[in-house]
Formats: C-alpha cells, sequence, structure tokens
C-alpha cells in the first residue's frame, strides 16, 4: 500500500487541524492547563544550609565547668595572745603571723579538697621589778661585867676582884633588803587544716566563688608558751655595835627559773564559708569552724640556785628540775570575717579579722609556785592575697 504525495500532504494536515481542534478544546475548560504546559520549566536553586540558631551563652562561663581550678592564697598579720596569766606574769604578748592555703576544684563537681597552714611567733616580752624593803634586826652575843666578890668573913681580908658568869646580850642593826625580778615570755603557734568543701546549692558569685560550702577535715596544732624569771635579792646590815661580830653584814642569792609549756594535737574538725557579693568588685567573705583535738600537754622547767657575800661574788649552789606530760583533749574555735576586693576575675585581696582559740590546751602551772592560764586565744588583722587559675 502506498500513497501518493498528495495524499500524504492532505493526511499531515488533518491531523494538525485535529491537534489545534484538542487544545482548542482543552483551553477552554481549564486555560492554566495550557498554560502551565506551556510555560518552561523552573530552575531548581541551590539548597542553602538553615541559619544556625544563635546558641544563648552567658557572658562569662564558669572556669570550672569546662577545667578544674586551682586557688592559692597568702596572708600576713599580727596577733594578740590575750591568754590572762597569774599575777605578777607577763601576758597580752604581740607578734607576727602568716599563713598559706592551696584548694583544687575538679571540673563540673560541686566538692573541693584544700589545705591551709597557720603560724605565727610573738616578740619576746620583757619586764622588770625591784623594791627596797628596811628592817630592824638584832643579833645575840654574850657580854659579862666586873664586880668585887663577897667578903668571906669578919677580919678576913678583900677579896679580889672576880666575874659574874656571862650573860647573852643583844645588837640592834638596820638592815636593807634590796629585790629585782626580770621576766621575758613568747609564744608561738602551727595550725594545719586538711579540708574536704561541698558547695551547698546557693548559687557562685561572678568569680566562681560559692557563696555557702561546708567544709570537713582534720587539724593539727602545736602551742609553745615560754617564760624565764630571774631573780635576785642583796641584804645589807648595819649593826650599832661590832659586839658579836662585824659592823656590817652582807648576802645575796639568786634564782633563775626557765620554764615551757606545750600542747600538741591532731582531732577532726567541720566548719562553713561563705561569700556574699556586695557591691561589685567587693565580696564580704568568712568562715567558722570547731575543732576537737586530741593530744599531749607538757611542761619543763630548769631552776638554778646562787649565793654569795653580793652579787658580784655569786657562786652555783644548786640546780633542780621539773617535768608533767598530760594527755588530754581540748576543744578549737575559730573564725574570721572580711571585705574581699576582686581586682579580676582571678586576682583578689582580702583584709579580715581572725580569731582562733584553745580551750584548756596548757598545763595550768610553768612548775610548782608559778600558775599562768590553761587557755590560748590569738586574734589580730591580717591581708591576704588570692590567685584563681
Amino acid at each position: 500500500m502506498f500513497l501518493t504525495l498528495n495524499e500524504g500532504v492532505g493526511m499531515c494536515m488533518r491531523k494538525r487541524m485535529l491537534a489545534g481542534v484538542a487544545a482548542s478544546a482543552l483551553l477552554a475548560m481549564d486555560p492554566s492547563v495550557v498554560y502551565a504546559q506551556s510555560q518552561p520549566a523552573p530552575v531548581a536553586e541551590p539548597a542553602t544550609a538553615p541559619a544556625p540558631v544563635a546558641a544563648t551563652l552567658p557572658d562569662r562561663a564558669p572556669s570550672k565547668a569546662v577545667r578544674g581550678r586551682w586557688t592559692i592564697s597568702g596572708g600576713a598579720g599580727i596577733f594578740l595572745d590575750r591568754a590572762k596569766s597569774a599575777s605578777g606574769i607577763i601576758s597580752s604578748l604581740h607578734g607576727a603571723s602568716g599563713d598559706v592555703a592551696a584548694s583544687y576544684t575538679p571540673a563540673l563537681s560541686a566538692w573541693s579538697f584544700g589545705i591551709h597552714a597557720q603560724f605565727g611567733h610573738s616578740r619576746t616580752k620583757r619586764a622588770e621589778h625591784s623594791s627596797t624593803e628596811t628592817a630592824t634586826k638584832s643579833r645575840a652575843h654574850a657580854c659579862s661585867t666586873t664586880t668585887p666578890t663577897t667578903p668571906t668573913g669578919l677580919g678576913s681580908p678583900p677579896a679580889s676582884p672576880g666575874l659574874r658568869p656571862a650573860i647573852a646580850c643583844n645588837t640592834h642593826g638596820t638592815q636593807n633588803i634590796k629585790r629585782r625580778e626580770k621576766q621575758a615570755r613568747n609564744s608561738s603557734h602551727f595550725i594545719l587544716d586538711f579540708e574536704v568543701g561541698k558547695d551547698l546549692g546557693l548559687g557562685t558569685t561572678p568569680w566562681d566563688e560559692p557563696k555557702l560550702k561546708a567544709v570537713a577535715g582534720v587539724r593539727y596544732a602545736r602551742l609553745t608558751d615560754n617564760l624565764e624569771i630571774d631573780n635576785t635579792t642583796a641584804t645589807t646590815t648595819a649593826w650599832t655595835s661590832t659586839a658579836g661580830g662585824p659592823s656590817v653584814t652582807a648576802q645575796a642569792s639568786r634564782t633563775t627559773r626557765n620554764m615551757r609549756r606545750t600542747f600538741s594535737g591532731v582531732g577532726p574538725r567541720i566548719g562553713l564559708t561563705a561569700s556574699l557579693p556586695i557591691i561589685k568588685p567587693v565580696t564580704l567573705d568568712g568562715s567558722v569552724g570547731v575543732a576537737v583535738l586530741f593530744g599531749q600537754a607538757k611542761s619543763w622547767s630548769t631552776q638554778n640556785f646562787y649565793s654569795g657575800s653580793s652579787i658580784a661574788s655569786l657562786s652555783l649552789d644548786g640546780t633542780s628540775h621539773s617535768s608533767e606530760d598530760h594527755g588530754r583533749g581540748i576543744v578549737s574555735l575559730s573564725f574570721n570575717v572580711g571585705p574581699t576586693f576582686h581586682l579580676s576575675q582571678n586576682v583578689a585581696i582580702s583584709a579580715s579579722y581572725k580569731y582562733e582559740a584553745f580551750y584548756n590546751a596548757l598545763p595550768a602551772n610553768f612548775d610548782s609556785t608559778t600558775q599562768a592560764s590553761k587557755n590560748v586565744i590569738i586574734q589580730g588583722p591580717e591581708v591576704r592575697l588570692k590567685l584563681s587559675f
């Protein structure tokens, strides 16, 4: 079957006419279909990443959230040892004190671990007291008189003079007594605390310090009290006559005592520390603690005795020693409070007043004749520098 040229052209024309009629019909029913088909296909735009959501971060991220935090501090101050002593013994000693501390807070932890050492030594306080006393003294000696004896009878020759039996006589004199007492006293202390702290969850200051922290640990303390006493007595007596001895007599004596009292003990300690922001960059910091220490209270005493006719000619007559040693438990109370000035996020300086008391710590006596207070109370101002990293 073969079509002629005219037949082929006619068939092609008919097909095109039918397509045009069909398109017209579709346009009449839904013009958008034809319009959509006539439009070129949209070019797909490249995909873009969604805009990141801005993270809400604090202005200052706590350092301990990233890594552990070390804090090192040191301070110096003056202290007053207010332990009272018996009448006539030096008290209220002044001295210099210092302390160093270090603590570590692990990352993302409310716990901390620290060590704190305090030490101090008072200056040697000296005192001297002199007195003069006058008294009337007497000394006995034998005295006699010459008298005639009684005649033996009438016509007897006169008796020759004889001696009456000796009788006791007294010679009086004026005695001057000069006394001088010298004292020298000093004290020292060493306190060492090992502690574990726990943030109580009341928040932190802008400098990463817990507002309230509980601490517990172990305290060691060594307390020393030294006393030296030098007593000298010189006595001179001027007699009204030489009967019974020289017209002037003199004697001297001296006693020196070197005494020491100590306490060394260790025991558990608990406490609280607080840091309260006041105005930037100042916080009010403080701590309080109580400990029970168990240890040894000791005392030593050495006495030297001298005698002679004068102070310049004294010679040693003898030496005595005494000591006491008692086990005991004592209570220790401590607190300090003061403002802290934060110079930067990691540097601060503070001024505080501290109080350390050890009750019933020392023996009551230096020796059998010298009593003193058993309590040791140390208090005074202090300045500290603190570094964190």
